[in-house]
């Protein structure tokens, strides 16, 4: 092989034709096959440093001779050179690089997800969060307000004190306590926490959704505040607060 390479790795002229230089050409097959099967570019120049075969002198392998190497279609045969790949592994070989250079596009719901994760959340978390939004639409009586007890606000026990000084004084003076009925009621709705108002809301809006084949983004955003991936468990916060895993 000459010092500045003239001919593509795998061949090598003899008297005045382009042959099969086979031991190049036997790595030349290695490293598609390689590819094709999964290898990186990092974990085949680390095999090829391994073997005593040099591209050219004086040089150690990189990921530039590798790349034009499975990109070069003399190897099929193309400007009449020797056949060394199958066609079929060339393409294989073509489809997985173009593969690389075009990352594949995340649907919606997928971004939602990663925004609920704080960032790109583990491979399991997305059928495990399909199921778990399917449960929940499957059983909607299982949403629940989390056990947060509201203290009584001023107002609610002063007009319990005057309802209760208004019902102690015979006769009853009914105008004035059905007032007082009506405004402590009033004051016991305000109190009512947001959490509650939410967990009726999710209810009647799983009530009405039917089991999901894939992730909807638009049942993510409408429901879920937070996505917690650990070891081996996926949970999920509902936007009552309410955290679910897998039963």
């Amino acid at each position: 092989v000459m010092g500045n390479r003239k001919l593509p790795f795998g061949y090598h002229m003899e008297s005045g034709e382009i042959t099969v230089c086979e031991p190049e050409a036997n790595l030349v097959r290695s490293i598609f096959d390689r590819y094709v099967l999964g290898d990186s570019y990092a974990e085949l120049i680390t095999m090829l440093k391994k073997q005593p075969i040099l591209y050219q002198p004086d040089k150690l392998w990189n990921k530039n001779m590798v790349a034009r190497m499975l990109e070069d279609s003399r190897y099929i045969g193309d400007k009449n050179f020797p056949i060394l790949i199958a066609v079929e592994t060339f393409q294989k070989v073509a489809e997985k690089r173009a593969g690389k250079q075009c990352p594949i596009q995340k649907t919606e719901a997928q971004k939602v997800l990663n925004r609920v994760c704080k960032g790109i959340p583990a491979a399991s978390a997305e059928p495990t969060v399909l199921a778990l939004l399917n449960q929940l639409i499957a059983n909607p009586q299982r949403l629940q307000s989390p056990a947060v007890q509201q203290p009584e606000s001023m107002q609610e026990i002063e007009l319990q004190r005057q309802l209760n000084e208004v019902m102690e004084q015979q006769p009853v003076d009914e105008d004035t306590a059905n007032k007082l009925i009506m405004q402590l009621a009033s004051a016991r709705y305000d109190t009512i926490g947001s959490e509650e108002y939410e967990t009726e809301r999710l209810r009647r809006y799983f009530e009405n959704k039917t089991p999901m084949t894939e992730l909807n983004a638009e049942v993510l955003r409408e429901t879920v505040s937070a996505v917690t991936v650990r070891k081996k468990k996926t949970i999920i916060t509902l936007k009552n607060g309410q955290a679910i895993e897998m039963e």
